[in-house]
């Protein structure tokens, strides 16, 4: 059974460049598989900004497993519910969004891991991740998620900003992403990501990351801008959600037909 089998882990450590897209509106597992014939490298199931459910979580990670597309989950909280029951089904790691603390997220990472490493609970039998009948033994399946389970967090409150450093530092961190909506409203400029006090807070997240070998990542919307943060250093880019590339595509179907149409010619296809 394809459940915790290391891949992501290798290539974020390889350093690859990953572009994820991110399910978060709709419920069908065949969103991933469309996001993946398309030539995504990685899956972002969204439970914070979400209509989704933990049963279509289990779904849509069920089928990135079987397609083999790298596959992570963003809980909304990092309680120890959504963190134990995201990562049981078979998920390769998970996102913690709106991080404040050194102290969080060393809890976040003690009950990510089983014991001895951590506090997390050993489903031995009836999820994805025991493969419903168990591994060879337990002492395996602790050893295999242990090393292979992915932690991903978010840099977008001014508290982690103050506290950066120390955040970053910390063992046990693969990918951080910052949230640019989120940091540029914290820094008093809301949805200004070119304004030089949010250009000069993300280099110097991705100096940091460098410095402490984690994957640095952003959300963005544009290939210029994609190509921009490359450039800069980021390696993981949220390129895309389910809702708005349906957006773009249908937009850009309509207006391409009004172009091809005068006004009344559509005008009387619209009747």
């Amino acid at each position: 059974m394809n459940v915790c089998n290391g891949k992501l882990k290798k290539r974020l450590l390889d350093g690859e460049i990953l572009v994820a897209a991110q399910t978060n509106m709709f419920q069908s597992t065949a969103v991933v598989e469309i996001l993946s014939e398309a030539g995504y490298q990685m899956i972002t199931i969204d439970l914070e900004h979400s209509a989704l459910t933990i049963e279509n979580v289990s779904e849509q990670v069920r089928l990135a497993r079987a397609l083999d597309i790298p596959c992570m989950v963003r809980v909304a909280t990092p309680d120890y519910d959504n963190l134990s029951r995201v990562l049981d089904q078979g998920a390769d790691g998970l996102y913690v969004p709106r991080i404040r603390s050194v102290d969080e997220v060393r809890s976040i990472i003690r009950l990510i891991h089983y014991p001895p490493e951590g506090e997390r609970g050993l489903a031995g039998y009836g999820c994805p991740l025991s493969k419903y009948r168990g591994w060879s033994t337990k002492a395996e399946q602790v050893r295999v998620v242990n090393e292979n389970t992915v932690l991903g967090i978010q840099i977008e409150t001014k508290e982690a900003l103050d506290h950066m450093e120390e955040i970053l530092a910390l063992n046990g961190i693969d990918v951080a992403v910052i949230g640019c909506d989120d940091l540029t409203a914290a820094l008093g400029i809301p949805g200004e990501t070119s304004n030089p006090l949010f250009i000069e807070a993300v280099e110097r997240f991705i100096s940091l990351c460098q410095k402490n070998h984690i994957a640095p990542g952003v959300p963005c919307s544009t290939p210029e801008a994609a190509f921009e943060w490359i450039r800069r250093g980021m390696r993981i880019l949220w390129y895309g959600l389910d809702a708005g590339l349906l957006w773009e595509g249908a937009s850009r179907r309509i207006n391409g037909l009004r172009e091809q149409l005068s006004g009344t010619e559509f005008e009387k296809l619209q009747k």
